[in-house]
């Protein structure tokens, strides 16, 4: 985003957004989250000892107190510290923050908001009437150039058939494609949570929501524009951004799509070569990623890395779904966000993600093995169906991770 076209808009977004007045928001939720009960003084606690055991993990609660510190109290958020501790331990789902908690965690792992908290409200200002212009800029509306039509000189119309280059008509049209291709897959977007049923009046506003975010995005990258899976990597975004607050209102929906369009965009700009078929093979594209999971797959488990080789299971046929769209369809929402929120903070961007890809395949090796059968290899991976449990995936991928990366200060 570019720091002219948001200082232009500043005063239009402020007056705007005014009413929302996250400034103030923000300093009541530091009064009240980190409001908590002291710890009770131990007479041992003083006592120095030469053989300490080492501390009792934090439970969940006190991991959530620990994460609301960061986030509300220090000025500016620490964010190396902040980026360790959520990939470690992803965001604890307790308390009723849980959902603001993972939603600025996000955005700030995303490069949407800054360390600096006073420099919010302003940025998210900015940001969200940016993304309005750009709705109202780049979405032609039949209505208004019928009515055009009508005032102009009989010939000297733009005809609604007209295939002519510049006429509004056909860039209408060829939108109108556009939205089709992705209103059919933002369809088939986590059709069982009823979050998104658009039987359901806000699964309604959801699916607009995502929709239109999407449009926005292809028309700005015309390079890329839209591929197919998009939708499973925005629709992450946008839950747990709604998940912010209880019950969302109409205005603040709005807000919750520019936010994430923006987060989108981010993300996107990281790992768009994998949408992109013409980088497939080079270095940037989607099956080097693949074969740097078959490698770690047949360093950390030679025998199996020799097995899936000889069955002739290719790394692309359940790997290419896996790494480009994140993990979103092998596992339900919850672990996704989970497993999300250390992809978000990896150090070395992504590459955790090819460390927890290679453990899912190693978690069931005794089984593909055992059956001995190209089938039966191909459907296990390729519907794998979160058939082990996350957090026995996460140790298994933080061990890999760790051991080659001697220098991990996760823990």
């Amino acid at each position: 985003m570019e720091a002219s076209q948001l200082g232009r808009l500043a005063s239009a977004a402020s007056s705007r957004l005014a009413s929302l007045e996250l400034g103030a928001k923000l300093s009541d939720l530091s009064s009240q989250l980190l409001r908590r009960p002291a710890e009770p003084s131990s007479p041992a606690r003083a006592a120095t000892s030469t053989a300490s055991p080492p501390p009792a993990p934090l439970t969940p609660a006190a991991r959530a107190a620990r994460l609301r510190e960061l986030l509300l109290a220090h000025q500016p958020i620490p964010l190396t510290k902040l980026a360790r501790i959520v990939f470690a331990e992803g965001v604890p789902d307790v308390g009723g923050d849980s959902g603001l908690l993972r939603s600025l965690t996000w955005k700030l792992a995303l490069g949407y908001l800054p360390a600096d908290r006073s420099e919010w409200p302003l940025r998210l200002a900015q940001a969200r009437e940016l993304y309005f212009v750009w709705v109202r800029e780049l979405t032609v509306d039949p209505a208004a150039l019928l009515a055009r039509a009508h005032e102009e000189e009989e010939g000297g119309a733009d005809h609604p058939l007209s295939t002519a280059e510049g006429s509004a008509w056909r860039e209408w049209h060829v939108d109108e494609e556009l939205r089709r291709e992705v209103r059919k897959d933002v369809d088939r977007t986590l059709p069982d949570y009823a979050f998104f049923n658009r039987e359901q009046p806000l699964g309604r506003l959801h699916h607009a929501a995502i929709s239109r975010v999407l449009f926005i995005y292809a028309k700005l990258n015309p390079g890329i524009r839209y591929v197919q899976g998009m939708n499973e990597v925005l629709a992450p975004i946008y839950f747990v951004f709604c998940k912010e607050q209880p019950e969302p209102s109409a205005e603040a929906l709005d807000m919750i799509e520019a936010d994430a369009f923006f987060c989108f965009t981010n993300l996107m700009a990281e790992c768009r070569d994998h949408f992109c078929s013409k980088l497939d093979h080079t270095a940037v594209g989607i099956q080097h990623k693949v074969k740097e999971m078959e490698r770690l797959i047949a360093k950390k488990d030679p025998e199996l890395g020799r097995f899936l080789q000889r069955m002739k299971v290719s790394p692309t046929f359940y790997g290419f779904r896996w790494i480009t769209l994140m993990m979103t369809q092998e596992f339900d929402l919850p672990d996704v966000m989970r497993l999300w929120d250390s992809l978000l903070t990896d150090p070395q961007r992504f590459s955790f993600l090819i460390y927890f890809c290679a453990a899912v395949v190693l978690s069931i090796r005794d089984e593909l093995i055992a059956h001995n059968d190209f089938a039966f290899c191909v459907k296990a991976l390729q519907r794998f169906d979160g058939r082990v449990p996350l957090e026995k995936l996460l140790a298994g991928a933080y061990e890999m991770y760790d051991q080659d990366n001697p220098s991990s200060t996760r823990r």
